[in-house]
């Protein structure tokens, strides 16, 4: 696909995810988990070589946790579903590959933890979650053919998903997310 200077693209996204929280917690071992991504995409063509891509996805991400607590052995997961809206900057390096950095945007719709083990017990974390976090994305970009792509991306949260809830101080808390995925572009 040879972009041409103010040429706008509308597609869909959807790929696979695998996040982790980072930040010291005296109770919990936070290990990666997998969820999904799924949504829209706009691009605007500066030249054939610059671009800005703009994104609305639901993104389902968390980590599995473990108690840091060696004689209580219990395992969960926490499930942060979100709308997410990256704003990426995109550079094509060669014809086919692009690379992108860009500020992420994400709104948390519920948030859960939940027991993955032979205990049964969910928990809504929504009271301890922010409403909205903030991270920042990098990234490249391969063309598959002329209308689909295959883009892989890292974001690294910048401010803490967490609320500071009682004496639990969370502001170094961050969530990183891999994310593979798809996207197609209409014609």
């Amino acid at each position: 696909m040879q972009p041409k200077s103010g040429d706008l693209l509308l597609g869909i996204k959807a790929g696979a995810n695998l996040s982790n929280i980072s930040g010291k917690d005296d109770r919990y071992v936070y290990k990666s988990r997998f969820g999904f991504h799924a949504g829209l995409v706009g691009r605007y063509s500066f030249d054939n070589k610059m671009a800005l891509q703009t994104e609305i996805l639901y993104n389902n991400v968390g980590a599995l946790t473990e108690f840091a607590d060696n004689d209580f052995d219990t395992k969960g997961t926490i499930t942060l579903q979100n709308i997410t809206i990256p704003v990426n900057f995109q550079y094509k390096i060669v014809p086919k590959l692009y690379a992108e950095t860009g500020p992420e945007f994400n709104f948390n719709l519920t948030a859960k933890h939940k027991s993955r083990d032979q205990y049964d017990w969910e928990s809504d974390w929504k009271e301890y979650t922010k409403g909205f976090y903030f991270g920042w994305t990098i990234g490249a970009g391969y063309e598959l053919s002329n209308n689909s792509i295959f883009n892989l991306r890292y974001s690294m949260g910048l401010t803490s998903p967490f609320k500071n809830v009682g004496n639990l101080t969370t502001d170094d808390f961050r969530l990183g997310n891999l994310q593979g995925g798809f996207i197609y572009f209409f014609k």
